[in-house]
């Protein structure tokens, strides 16, 4: 189960019509999408949710959803004229941004190594670790670039 947020760009079509330096949105829509990025990996080396809250600690102990860096390195951005996307496409990223529980399907037991000692659990509850979304510091870095883009638009 992949993950993604979408948000749209609204308000600016009326206000482009008007200023000429307006009407390339896909290059706002870019540099937006380059913070949300950028903010989703600083979650991931903080490992913070967009809300400030630590993540929880996982059993393994160690870096939080960065084992291997696998999760960071999936989270791609795809922008349009009026909206931004964020995400990844891994099967588990779903999982570690909302939570879930695994259960065992074609056994009795799920089998698995922390720490060196192996383990049975008919069931494991993941934590939701939630990395994806707009920070206080996010809205902040978007709002810089609204601003620097209509500069640069007035400026022509």
């Amino acid at each position: 189960m992949s993950v993604r947020i979408r948000a749209r760009i609204t308000g600016l079509t009326e206000a482009a019509e008007k200023i000429t330096g307006l009407d390339d949105r896909k290059q706002l829509a870019d540099r937006i999408a380059g913070e949300l990025e950028s903010g989703t990996i600083r979650r991931f080396q903080e490992e913070k949710e967009p809300s400030g809250k630590p993540w929880k600690a996982n059993l393994r102990g160690g870096k939080i959803l960065n084992f291997q860096g696998f999760m960071k390195d999936s989270i791609t951005t795809y922008a349009e004229d009026d909206y931004v996307e964020i995400g990844s496409n891994l099967p588990y990223a779903g999982v570690h941004q909302t939570g879930a529980v695994i259960k065992a399907r074609f056994s009795r037991f799920l089998q698995f190594c922390v720490n060196g000692r192996w383990a049975r659990k008919s069931s494991v509850e993941i934590q939701a670790r939630p990395y994806l979304g707009v920070s206080k510091d996010d809205e902040k870095r978007i709002q810089l670039c609204i601003g620097d883009f209509m500069t640069e638009a007035l400026r022509g």
